[in-house]
This record gives C-alpha cells, sequence and structure tokens, in this order.
C-alpha cells in the first residue's frame, strides 16, 4: 500500500451524515459502518496496527451517530472525530443544541458522549476533533451564522480568527479531546464545489492568505499556542498545567 509506513490514522470519509457529501442517497448511519467495515478491513490487510476513525459534522451525538453505536460501530473503530464550527468555541450552534437536544456547553455535550460511547463498548476509542475552523473574510449569508441574513461580506477579522482558534483549543483541551485540528492551513483561492453546490469566493478559513501566503495572526498565535505545549521554557518562567482537570478548576 502507497501509504504504508506513513500513514497510522484512517479516518473514514468526511461528514457523512449531511447530504452534501453522502450522494446520492440520503445519510444512512448503517451503510456508513458498511464502508467503515469494508474499508477498515482492506487497510488492516496491508497495515495491521493501522487505527480506523468515525466520523461525523456535529460535536454531539444525535440520532444518525447514535444509531452508528447502536448498531456496533464501536467495535468498528478506534477513534471518534467531531467536527466543531460554531460561533462561539465554548457553544454548540443553534441548530445542533435543537438536533441533539442536550446542553449547550461543549464540555458538557462532549462528556455525554464519552458516556454514550463508553456504554456502547466504546472505552477503546479515543475521541478526536477532527475539523474546526473560524474565518477571517465572510460571504455574505454564510452557514455559521443564524439567520443568514445578518452575515454582511467581509465581516470579521484575522484578529478574531486568530482569538477564536486559540479558544478552540483550550476549550477541547478542556473537555479531554485527545487530538485537535483546525480548517485550514491556506484560503482556497478558487471555486470550491460540493456535492449541490459552488462557492466562487469561499470563506477564508486559511491560517496563510491563500493568494499571497502571506501568514494571518492567526499563524502567529497558533504558533505560540504550539510552542506552549512543546514546554518552551525561560529562566524566569512559570509553571503552568493545561490538563482537563486543572482547566476545569481554575
Amino acid at each position: 500500500m502507497r501509504y504504508k509506513g506513513k500513514v497510522t490514522h484512517w479516518e473514514i470519509w468526511n461528514e457523512p451524515n449531511l447530504s452534501h457529501f453522502w450522494q446520492p442517497s440520503k445519510p444512512n448511519a448503517a451503510d456508513y459502518l458498511e464502508l467503515v467495515k469494508l474499508t477498515g478491513r482492506i487497510i488492516r490487510n496491508e497495515i495491521p496496527d493501522a487505527k480506523i476513525g468515525g466520523t461525523t459534522a456535529s460535536p454531539a451525538l444525535n440520532k444518525w451517530e447514535m444509531e452508528f453505536f447502536e448498531l456496533g460501530g464501536a467495535a468498528a473503530i478506534d477513534f471518534w472525530c467531531g467536527h466543531a464550527y460554531t460561533r462561539v468555541p465554548e457553544l454548540l450552534r443553534r441548530q445542533q443544541r435543537i438536533a441533539s437536544g442536550s446542553s449547550q456547553d461543549y464540555v458538557t455535550v462532549l462528556k455525554d458522549v464519552r458516556s454514550v460511547i463508553d456504554a456502547h463498548g466504546g472505552k477503546h476509542i479515543a475521541i478526536w476533533q477532527g475539523e474546526s475552523g473560524f474565518p477571517s473574510w465572510f460571504p455574505a449569508g454564510h452557514w455559521l451564522w443564524w439567520p443568514k441574513t445578518v452575515c454582511k461580506e467581509g465581516w470579521q477579522s484575522q484578529a478574531n480568527q486568530a482569538k477564536w482558534l486559540l479558544r478552540r483549543f483550550v476549550t477541547d483541551r478542556r473537555a479531554g479531546i485527545v487530538r485537535s485540528s483546525f480548517f485550514q492551513m491556506a484560503d482556497i483561492s478558487r471555486h470550491y464545489s460540493m456535492a449541490t453546490t459552488t462557492q466562487s469566493h469561499p470563506a477564508e478559513h486559511g491560517i496563510v492568505n491563500g493568494w499571497t501566503y502571506e501568514p494571518k495572526m492567526s499563524y502567529h498565535a497558533f504558533g505560540h499556542y504550539n510552542a506552549l505545549l512543546a514546554t518552551a521554557k525561560a529562566a524566569d518562567a512559570s509553571g503552568v498545567s493545561l490538563t482537563p482537570k486543572s482547566d476545569g478548576a481554575a
């Protein structure tokens, strides 16, 4: 296999609970589980110690996600990825709260996710935040804003994106997330097409300008945060604890 010895973790598909990414039929947890089993078996035949991941567009476990685990999905995966796109990093979006019927607090929701997965035979499963992000520039009517008519073209700023990024990673840490990510490295500087839509100028999610490759404020913020986690030290440095337990007590 081409990626043997290079790739250890394999997330199967992207946001399969959304019709944008599950065509031509409607999203179906049973079909997705079959895809995970089939793909995971092929990968493990070549890479026996490969880690297989399932994924969803929601941090919470809604009807589609619950069905996946009720059908025995925990036995097919080693890690589970939720995607955390919100206006406020510490809270779920309005639509996600309505769908899940859970608290709007991200940390509380992730505790519930952990409990449910454990109860369905998934104590071995690591929980990841597989995709998140916040643009430094919005097109009008962007889906992150509700109602969409509120969002005007050009809203937001590099400073807001940088602050959102830092709050996202600290919140993930508090929630006990094993791995976190941020979408994306560079802005999409061309048309972006999905199953049913094409955007001529997508929201600028990158931490690097997609046209000039000039680093944004979020790029530098990310670098400082990584340095902190790498335990960079100075002679007069104060001790810092970033465990979920200590964060929660702060």
